[in-house]
């Protein structure tokens, strides 16, 4: 994580999204710790079973605190240091809904998880939602998120609020940017990214030359 070292901002951000892995994994092991005692103490059966269940949580949440570090340097090696340097600058400057921000350079995320993606690098953005329905009738629950399709072919997704304004935020930041981003979901679009993907990108690169939004 060395690229964060002169980044006070974007470290900030980063820390505060490990940091409920930290306290979750030191509540648990305390909790772990005592069952022990509870044993000592002749506590009921079900006091000590539940306490050194909590062992394997804190385990988990090393686990994910662990995985969101890799994919964090994973993340800052798609960017050069003077573009993390000019991100680290304009955070202060730049508003935020839900967490997401928009330079120049990157959408960020900082809320939950920290996720960084370089704006030169993404070709595709939409909301999904994804209901849950019982007897595949009635609405249990819902999710939403907002997915990144970028040039590598890939998709990334980061969870917002159902009812929140992040994907409208998000569209509008980036079209201060690029104009070779499609935004919205279409069958037509997911066709493009999944079957013909270098047509869509040679789509993206001429409205990026011509100056003319994408879908």
């Amino acid at each position: 994580m060395n690229y964060l070292k002169e980044c006070p901002n974007l470290r900030g951000i980063y820390k505060n999204t490990q940091r409920k892995w930290i306290i979750m994994a030191l509540v648990s092991f305390l909790a772990f710790g005592f069952s022990f005692v509870s044993i000592i103490l002749d506590l009921p059966e079900l006091v000590s079973i539940l306490t050194m269940a909590m062992g394997i949580v804190g385990v988990c949440a090393l686990v994910c605190m662990l995985s969101a570090r890799i994919i964090t340097a994973r993340n800052l090696k798609r960017f050069t240091y003077d573009e993390l340097a000019r991100i680290d600058r304009e955070l202060p400057m730049t508003a935020s809904e839900e967490g997401f921000y928009v330079t120049r350079d990157a959408l960020l995320h900082g809320k939950g998880q920290f996720f960084l993606y370089p704006v030169r690098d993404i070709i595709w953005v939409y909301k999904n939602v994804m209901t849950v329905r019982y007897m595949g009738i009635i609405p249990i629950s819902k999710s939403s998120s907002i997915m990144i399709g970028g040039k590598d072919h890939k998709r990334h997704g980061t969870a917002i609020k159902n009812k929140g304004r992040a994907a409208e935020f998000v569209e509008a930041g980036l079209k201060q940017y690029r104009n070779g981003i499609f935004f919205g979901y279409s069958d037509e679009l997911e066709r493009m990214f999944t079957k013909e993907f270098d047509r869509m990108l040679a789509i993206s690169r001429e409205y990026d030359a011509q100056g003319t939004y994408g879908a």
